[in-house]
Parts: structure tokens; C-alpha cells; sequence
């Protein structure tokens, strides 16, 4: 967000920077208030404030950042005038009911659209902390199933969802994702509730802005008259805000690189020829021109666990491609009505295909399951991606090149019903007992419901990961995508529903461990560095330590070829203080390796996951960085509890399971 340089008093302007932007201030307002007469006395409050004290500010001042610090001051004052009876019931009435340091960071990220730097500017808190609070925030309203062992990993779901995390905690993060189904729920979770805060739909007042307005000229006539009169130069803004309200980031986002790395080839045409000779899909062929590009829906088909679409797209002017980002610029009007937001997605976003027409490209995307046996979706497309020619680890569409246009559908679909295969079937797993409750074939995919429990008090099993589905005739491949559900796992894999097996063959690959192995390391500063011990036979080493604002730790792990562990959970302590320090993670390294033991730079971005056997993340080298509350205090740790590691067993065990 971009400063804008209003440097002179000129209300006429001021009330223009306000009317373009009263939706995501009327929001903000919204996360305190229900009655909108209070949220006009802050719009009223805050105009005269930004009149009054604009020649005060500094020319460095970002002004719209300063505008919003005074509006969300002038929230706080007159709430606390009154006492806010909460009787919303939508999200923001939920927001309204959390803590002011949560509610705050997650109204001005998720309903105002600003970036963690700008929440920063306008909190005057620490990054760590803002990071710290929507994760608190959003975290206490959901659900969550993850075991605590992965709190390391949930801790980046914010920077994840927002696009800002570094890369090699990315990568890191996505492959322990592709591993364990209860964080990839719970960050599921995490996105729905982000997206449905970002999407809450604001009714503003008809009469909202001229009643304020009124009031506001008003007041200056009355000033007028009691003061000398003054030039006034009127500046136009010379920036208009974009808001980027959050629509980019619906759930399973990271399924596109997956589909990319495992370098899965799907035959559309024949899947689509499936459908509609089954009866299944109806060919649709909606069309629907704007900008000179025209987009057809071919068909739509919906069970239980999403709604597919297919699409074909025609640049009728040029020789571009264009593809369909589901997480850009497109909008379904009746979202509420027509989709089940609260059932089981099991998404299977494919890379577009590009035909030999060079103006033409035709795809899929996956939705919510309908919520009905039948409805209409109003499908409105906003803008669409130039397609590119994706390498491994890439999406299948440029980021940057789109095409605005207004593409409306009204798409009725009917859902189908689901072949479930009741099992009760209980396994042995190298020693981990497995309970294989049902298999579900439905339309668009094929899944598997079983539970797990450890038999250790310290071993936490957080993922048993199948490789893949056999039956007589075919390989059915994993869609990475899934979690649990009333305590059970659910796997996704390609859809056997024009197959009708007999008899399937479960190919397990490896189970994923957390095993508690609490160790506490004292930590002087008067001895210098490094200071290294010893952990499950490693040699680890804290190689430096920078008190500061924030104080910096690097941590090093050596690699050897026996390591028992991948990483492990941590914390830092302060002296006589057994509360953990905030904390995060300013750069991390370490090497990628697979089941042969084939080693692979964790930097090098593009690796060829689609060779690699079940590789694991051996953590290396990390800095990390320590905050205090209070942002000017200095952090000075002198204990390092470390709670316990991450392992990965590989395994090969394939088990057979009769569908008569």
C-alpha cells in the first residue's frame, strides 16, 4: 500500500479517500459494533481527527496506514463508552466476541486486506506478534484435530495462506503436509475460516456516507463562521487503494504443486466421455463472451465430496491461452445456498490441458460439494490467467498476466450418489494396529475412512501414508488431499466408479512418527559459542546468539548418514520464567532425502518429486528469531527445552480387501 500525499487540509478530498474506501472501513467497524449509527460516529470521529492533524504529519507518513490507526483508535474509545450486546451471529459476531489483540489483527488482515508489514505499522507491535495473534485468533475458532507435535508446522500457516513464507520453509511445510492428513484439515480449516471472515458479505446503509458527510460539512460551516477563513488548495488523491480482499486462498491450495510434482497425466476427454455416457453429467455448453475471450462450460458433476466443472476457453482475438485460477477471480454469488462449506472436499484441481489451437485451452477446477440433491450455481469468472507451460513445482498459469472480463453461468447440477463399501476390517501395520472402517467410490474419486492409534505413551502416530491403490486391472494413484473426520483418516485416490473392483489392494509406504523425548540444555552466554551437546546420538550446536530486539539463535544440526530424526520440537526459555519465548524463524536450511538415499538440495526449488520415494526433511541449520511482548525489552534465553523429534519408518506392506 502505497502512501498517499494529502499534505494539505482539504476535506473534499478527505471525504473521497473515505467514500472509496467506506466498505473495508464499514467492515472494520462491523468487528466492533452491530449498530450502525456507532460506526458512523467513528467514521464522523475520524474524519475531523484526519482534518485536524493532517499538516502534523510527517512527510514520510504513509497516510492511508495513519488514517486506519486513527479510525481503529476512535472503534476502541467508543466501544468503550458502551456496553456492545453482541447479537450477530455471522463470523463478525464472532470476531466481536474475541479479544481485542486477536480480533484486531485478523480484522485489519482478513477484512481490510493489509498486509502483515502494514498490521505492524498499524498495531505497533512486533511481526512475531502479529503472526503470533492471527494464529491465536483464527486457531481458537477452529476446530482443530492436529496433534500437538505439529505445532511447529502450524505455526506457518499464516505466512503460508498469505504467500510470505521463505521458501525452504514452504517446501518443508508442504512436504510434511503431504504426509500428515490432520494438518492438512486442519489447515483446511485455518483457510475456510480466513476466506469466510474475507468473503462476510457488508450491508452498508443506503444513506450511510451522506448522513456523515452532512454532519461533517456541518461542522466545518460552523467552523467557519467562529474562525478566520483559510485557503484551502485541493489536492485529488493520487493513489487509489486496491483492495485485495482475500479470495485467492480457498482451501487446498498447495493440491496444484502436488499434482505437478507427482507428474500426474489425466485424460479429460475420455474421464468427460465417462460422465455423460453414464449419464452421470449432461453436456451443458453454456457460453458466455466478454473482452473478447469466450468461456463454455461443458459440463458439471457433483456427489459428496466436491462438484467438478469443466471448462473450455477461446481467445477469439489473439493466440493466447487462458486458464481458470480457482483462487482468482472466480465467485460463486450463491455460495450459502448451494454448497456445503461444512462437508468433506476432496478437491482434484487438474492442470489445464493446452490444445493445438494455440487461442484455446480447456480444464477442470473443484468445488464444495452442493449442499442439496440438486440446485443451480451461479458461477461468475472476474479474471483469467494466461497459461504457461508449468515445470515441475509450478502452477499452470501466469500469476501476473490476466484478462478482466464478466463471465456469468448459471450451472444446475445434480448430485450423485456414492458405491460405500462397508469393511470393518482391522490390520496389523508393523506393529501399529490400523482399523480399515469403509471405502467410499463416488463419481470424482475414491476414498478410504480408517483410524490408527499408537501403543506407546510417548510415540504419537500422525500419519500412516498409503502409496497407492491396485486392483486387477489398474494403479490408482493418491490425490494428496484429505484428514480426518469424526476421528477417522480419509485418503482420496483417483475414482474407481466406472471400474466396479472386486477386490483392492492397499500399498502402504511409510508411517510418520512423533516420538516425546523431553531434554533441557542451559544456556551461558559468558562461555562464548559455539555450545554444542548431544541429542538421540547427534551433535547439535548453538553456534551463535545476538541479544536484541529481536534476539538472533543459530542453531545447527549436523547431518550424518544415521540420523534418527528429521527435526525436533523446541522452545527457548528466559531465566526463572517457564512461559516460551515468541519465536520464529527468520532462515532455515537443510537437505531433502530420499527413501534410496539419494540427497537433494533443499534451494533447488524444482526438485523431481515425481522420482523421489518418500523424501524426508533433515533440518540443518536454522535462525531463529526471539521476541518479547514488549517490543523494546531485550530477549535474553538461557535454556533450550527440546520436546521431542519427527521420525519417518518406511515401510512395504500391501494388504488385500475383498469388496464382495
Amino acid at each position: 500500500m502505497k502512501a498517499t500525499p494529502v499534505l494539505e487540509k482539504d476535506m473534499t478530498a478527505i471525504i473521497e479517500w473515505f467514500e472509496r474506501r467506506k466498505r473495508p472501513l464499514y467492515a472494520l467497524g462491523r468487528s466492533y459494533f452491530d449498530d450502525a449509527h456507532d460506526i458512523e460516529e467513528v467514521f464522523y470521529n475520524t474524519m475531523i481527527k484526519v482534518f485536524d492533524g493532517i499538516l502534523r504529519l510527517k512527510e514520510n507518513t504513509n497516510f492511508d496506514l495513519w488514517v486506519i490507526s486513527l479510525f481503529l483508535h476512535e472503534c476502541r474509545g467508543v466501544s468503550s463508552k458502551k456496553r456492545v450486546v453482541v447479537s450477530d451471529k455471522t463470523t463478525l459476531g464472532t470476531l466481536k466476541q474475541m479479544e481485542e489483540i486477536y480480533r484486531e489483527p485478523i480484522a485489519l488482515s482478513y477484512l481490510y486486506g493489509l498486509s502483515q508489514e502494514e498490521v505492524v505499522s498499524v498495531l505497533q507491535v512486533p511481526v512475531q506478534t502479529v503472526k503470533s495473534r492471527l494464529f491465536m485468533g483464527v486457531g481458537s475458532h477452529v476446530k482443530g484435530v492436529a496433534h500437538d507435535s505439529c505445532r511447529e508446522y502450524q505455526e506457518n500457516f499464516i505466512d503460508y495462506l498469505s504467500r510470505v513464507l521463505n521458501r525452504a520453509e514452504k517446501i518443508q511445510l508442504e512436504m510434511h503436509l503431504h504426509t500428515c492428513q490432520s494438518c492438512q484439515s486442519e489447515l483446511a480449516a485455518f483457510q475456510d475460516m480466513i476466506s469466510t471472515i474475507s468473503k462476510e458479505t457488508i450491508d452498508i446503509p443506503s444513506t450511510f456516507m451522506e448522513k456523515i458527510v452532512n454532519r461533517v460539512n456541518h461542522t466545518q460551516m460552523v467552523r467557519r463562521k467562529v474562525k478566520k477563513k483559510r485557503t484551502i488548495y485541493s489536492i485529488v488523491l493520487a493513489s487509489v487503494l486496491t483492495l485485495l480482499i482475500f479470495t485467492g486462498y480457498a482451501t487446498n491450495s498447495y493440491a496444484y504443486f502436488y499434482y505437478s510434482w507427482l507428474g500426474w497425466v489425466r485424460q479429460e476427454d475420455e474421464q468427460l466421455l465417462n460422465y455423460l455416457k453414464s449419464g452421470l453429467g449432461e453436456p451443458l455448453n453454456m457460453e458466455s463472451v466478454s473482452n473478447g475471450v469466450k468461456v463454455k462450460i461443458k459440463t458439471a458433476i457433483a456427489d459428496d465430496y466436491q462438484t467438478l466443472i469443466y471448462y473450455e476457453i477461446e481467445d477469439m482475438e489473439n493466440n493466447n491461452q487462458y486458464v481458470i485460477n480457482m483462487y482468482d477471480g472466480v465467485i460463486i454469488e450463491n455460495e450459502d445456498k448451494i454448497l456445503d462449506i461444512q462437508g468433506i472436499p476432496m478437491y482434484s484441481p487438474i492442470p489445464p490441458e493446452q490444445s493445438e489451437d494455440n487461442n484455446i485451452s480447456k480444464g477442470k477446477f473443484s468445488i464444495f460439494p452442493i449442499a442439496k440433491e440438486s440446485g443451480d450455481i451461479k458461477l461468475k469468472l472476474t479474471r483469467l490467467h494466461k497459461a504457461v507451460d508449468a515445470k515441475e513445482g509450478q502452477v499452470p498459469f501466469d500469476q501476473n498476466e490476466t484478462i478482466e472480463g464478466d463471465w456469468s453461468f448459471t450451472i444446475p447440477v445434480t448430485k450423485q450418489t456414492s458405491i460405500v463399501h462397508e469393511l470393518d476390517k482391522e490390520i496389523d501395520i508393523t506393529g501399529v494396529p490400523v482399523h480399515i472402517e469403509k471405502l467410499t467410490i463416488a463419481p470424482t474419486t475414491t476414498v478410504l475412512q480408517y483410524s490408527i492409534r499408537s501403543i506407546k505413551p510417548d510415540e504419537h502416530i500422525y500419519s500412516i501414508n498409503i502409496e497407492k491403490l491396485t486392483t486387477k486391472n489398474k494403479n490408482v494413484q493418491v490425490i494428496p488431499t484429505g484428514g480426518m473426520f469424526n476421528q477417522s483418516y480419509i485418503t482420496g485416490f483417483e475414482t474407481l466408479y466406472f471400474d466396479n473392483p472386486k477386490e483392492i489392494n492397499v500399498h502402504f509406504g511409510s508411517i510418520n512418527f512423533f516420538i516425546q523425548d523431553d531434554v533441557t540444555i542451559d544456556i551461558d552466554l559468558s562461555k562464548g559459542f559455539p555450545q554444542t551437546f548431544e541429542y538421540i546420538g547427534n551433535k547439535i550446536s548453538i553456534d551463535d546468539i545476538t541479544v536484541g530486539t529481536p534476539t538472533k539463535v543459530v542453531l545447527v544440526d549436523e547431518v550424518p548418514e544415521n540420523r534418527e530424526y528429521e527435526t525436533f520440537s523446541f522452545e527457548f526459555l528466559t531465566a526463572g520464567n517457564d512461559i516460551p519465548l515468541s519465536m520464529g524463524i527468520a532462515s532455515r536450511d537443510g537437505v531433502l532425502i530420499d527413501r534410496n538415499g539419494k540427497t537433494y538440495n533443499i534451494n533447488d526449488y524444482h526438485h523431481p518429486f515425481g522420482e523421489m520415494e518418500y523424501p524426508r526433511f533433515y533440518q540443518k541449520e536454522q535462525v531463529i528469531e526471539l521476541y518479547n511482548e514488549l517490543p523494546d525489552k531485550q530477549v535474553i534465553p538461557d535454556k533450550l527445552r527440546i520436546q521431542g523429534y519427527y521420525t519417518t519408518k518406511y515401510i512395504d506392506e500391501i494388504v488385500d480387501i475383498s469388496l464382495q
